[in-house]
């Protein structure tokens, strides 16, 4: 680190462990201010990560840089891939993907769906990622006593989301404190719109009836945002089509890998 060894130390923020997953720091909050202040740059992965972890911390040596999901190339070629997704009220998919975890909330999408169903009986919701915990087995259980059991779809995880993206009409990302989002960005590089929770790190990528729809309250405003969608398939895939060019300009590969090496360069200097 620059304390110890005398040569520029950055640091790189990607996630909201404690708020997140129930993290703490192993030697308090003024230990981590210190040391992260000693550092020549900080780099956080969203606004609200710089915003929650580096308040008070010098001037100018913070940087957000989000994530690059893929390359402007291979952005051009989901956007086509995108153009063969179905659009109809009958055949209407949602989907979430990423760990099995209580501040995923898998439990809230399953709720909400469950409301949808009533009304919309033909459609379908992917569970996507690692599922061999208890909150996971909560989940099925869940599914059971709601009656979803051919309606819900757990697939494991999967080494390649891609084809989960082209398949399904809309991502569900109802995470409280996501740092960025990850999977919201593959999605929307997928022209995939997006339901997200307006908290933290997802209205900076998710623009509320733009790129998709934000919701607050629970399962019961969740399921009216995935009604809204149903109803107006052709607006929703134009949501998509509009979030793809907003991903585009915000989370490719090059512009992510440009960024960093300019905080690098301006480190070395």
């Amino acid at each position: 680190s620059d304390l110890l060894l005398g040569t520029p130390h950055v640091w790189h923020f990607r996630e909201l462990g404690e708020l997140h997953y129930g993290m703490r720091l192993d030697w308090g909050k003024k230990s981590f201010n210190f040391l992260v202040s000693k550092s020549a740059a900080q780099i956080a992965v969203s606004r609200c990560v710089r915003d929650r972890l580096l308040q008070g911390q010098p001037a100018g040596k913070s940087h957000v840089i989000y994530n690059g999901v893929a390359t402007e190339a291979r952005f051009d070629e989901l956007r086509l891939s995108a153009q063969q997704r179905e659009w109809t009220q009958q055949t209407f998919t949602f989907l979430m993907l990423g760990l099995f975890h209580p501040s995923k909330r898998q439990e809230q999408a399953i709720q909400a769906f469950a409301r949808v169903v009533q009304q919309f009986p033909d459609t379908r919701l992917l569970l996507a990622g690692s599922a061999d915990n208890s909150y996971a087995d909560t989940c099925r259980n869940l599914v059971a006593s709601l009656g979803l059991g051919d309606k819900v779809v757990f697939t494991g995880w999967v080494s390649d989301p891609a084809p989960l993206y082209l398949q399904a009409n809309a991502l569900l990302m109802c995470s409280r404190y996501e740092a960025m989002g990850r999977v919201t960005a593959e999605a929307m590089a997928a022209s995939l719109p997006v339901i997200g929770a307006d908290s933290d790190g997802t209205p900076e990528a998710v623009e509320d009836e733009r790129t998709g729809l934000l919701y607050n309250n629970g399962d019961e405003e969740l399921a009216r945002c995935m009604v809204r969608f149903i109803e107006n398939p052709l607006w929703a895939r134009e949501l998509g089509q509009q979030g793809w060019h907003v991903a585009r300009s915000k989370f490719t590969s090059e512009l992510y890998a440009r960024q960093v090496y300019e905080v690098l360069q301006s480190v070395l200097k």
